[in-house]
């Protein structure tokens, strides 16, 4: 769904928000095949990460590049159990409940490193989540308060500001 949006407005920047980005480690093939569009379309992401454990730190390391900005959010500005992602005037919004985010937590806050075991662990971890909701929003003024929120200590080159801005 995101990659489609993005698709849609591939003019404007991609700004998310994520407690912890496990997804890289949950589906490393889809993700590095959506990185990889990122890349190769020359798409600017501004991506804020919620924790900053050892594990928070080695994802970032692996993903950040030349099109993909990554910082981590010590000031805790965004609520734990939000995932949120700006494209355009569109805000989507991931929930996966209170005791799945617990887990994540947990789990990135005791491991420092990446190895097969840690992410056979981690995948088991997740198996056993059975709520999720995503919500759309269309709000062009809550999109560009919430981008300007997630990239606050962030570069954003101007052109890419006044994109984000809509102008």
């Amino acid at each position: 769904m995101i990659l489609m949006m993005l698709k849609r407005f591939q003019n404007k920047p991609f700004v998310i928000f994520n407690p912890h980005c496990w997804f890289m480690i949950e589906r490393p093939h889809t993700e590095s095949a959506f990185f990889d569009w990122i890349h190769k379309n020359n798409k600017m992401m501004f991506f804020l990460i919620g924790g900053s454990s050892k594990l928070d730190k080695v994802v970032k390391k692996q993903i950040e590049s030349r099109s993909i900005k990554i910082e981590l959010d010590t000031e805790n500005k965004f609520p734990k159990d939000t995932y949120v992602a700006v494209i355009g005037e569109y805000i989507i919004y991931s929930y996966y409940g209170s005791m799945f985010n617990k887990k994540i937590d947990d789990f990135f806050y005791s491991h420092s490193e990446m190895n097969n075991d840690v992410i056979d662990n981690f995948k088991n971890t997740l198996q056993k989540n059975t709520s999720a909701k995503i919500i759309i929003e269309k709000n062009k003024i809550k999109a560009m308060k919430l981008s300007k929120q997630i990239t606050k200590n962030h570069y954003v080159p101007l052109e890419v500001k006044d994109e984000m801005l809509g102008k």
